[in-house]
C-alpha cells in the first residue's frame, strides 16, 4: 500500500496540510513551503486553513517522481561515462 492510498479527502474533495504531508511523506512545514512557493496550489478558508485538491497533490507527486527518475538516469549516465574513461586510462 502506498502512503497516499490511505488518505481520504474531506467530503468536499480537499485534503488538509497534515493529510498532504502523510500522502507525500514530507512534513507539514514542507507542504506549506510548497504552497507558498507555488509548487502545490491550495485554497485558504476564512480562518487560513489550507485546502489542497487531491488531483493537485497527485500531479505534484507525479512531477516529483519524474524529476527524481530523470536525475537518477542522468547520474547513472555520468557514472558510466566516468567509469569508461577510467577504464580507458587503465588500459593505456
Amino acid at each position: 500500500m502506498k502512503p497516499h492510498d490511505h488518505v481520504e479527502p474531506l467530503a468536499n474533495g480537499y485534503l488538509l496540510t497534515g493529510e498532504v504531508a502523510l500522502d507525500i511523506e514530507r512534513s507539514p512545514d514542507y507542504v506549506r513551503w510548497l504552497e507558498r512557493h507555488g509548487h502545490l496550489p491550495a485554497v485558504k478558508t476564512n480562518r487560513g486553513v489550507r485546502l489542497f485538491r487531491r488531483q493537485d497533490v497527485d500531479a505534484y507527486r507525479e512531477r516529483r517522481d519524474r524529476q527524481r527518475d530523470a536525475r537518477h538516469q542522468q547520474q547513472m549516465s555520468h557514472e558510466r561515462s566516468r567509469d569508461a574513461a577510467r577504464a580507458a586510462r587503465v588500459r593505456s
